[in-house]
């Protein structure tokens, strides 16, 4: 190699060194971009989901008391107890079958992968490797 082009060599160098670091950045950015993104939502999601709970449950204990007597009406008013015994059963398996859809829901959500930084990785590794076999 003559000495001629040893500096164009180091600015070669050094402008790959530069592209790869502002490659690299770039991608952080974007995992980083769509993981907040993510985790915005189901944050947001959950506490307006714990809002809605604690409106429910002061309107879960008005309907209890009114189906309890209700059904305490219904059967004649002899046994008020069988009038919540039922009201219980039915909340308990209103809540199973809630506690189960929200189950699937938040396995859904979570965890935030960020799946575009990890495509476009993919993507820059394939295009640096096919570049390697063409030069």
């Amino acid at each position: 190699m003559s000495d001629s082009n040893e500096p164009q060599v180091a600015r070669a160098l050094q402008d790959i060194s530069n592209s790869v670091t502002n490659l690299v950045s770039e991608e952080i950015a974007l995992a980083k971009a769509e993981v907040t993104d993510r985790v915005t939502n189901l944050g947001r999601g959950a506490g307006i989901g714990v809002a809605a709970g604690v409106f429910l449950f002061f309107a879960l204990i008005m309907a209890s008391h009114m189906l309890a007597w209700g059904i305490f009406s219904l059967t004649g008013g002899d046994h008020v107890w069988l009038g919540y015994l039922l009201a219980t059963v039915f909340f308990v398996i209103l809540a199973a079958l809630s506690g189960l859809v929200a189950v699937k829901l938040l396995k859904k959500g979570a965890p935030p992968v960020p799946h575009m930084a990890i495509a476009e990785a993919k993507a820059t590794q394939q295009a640096v490797a096919d570049a390697r076999k063409n030069a």
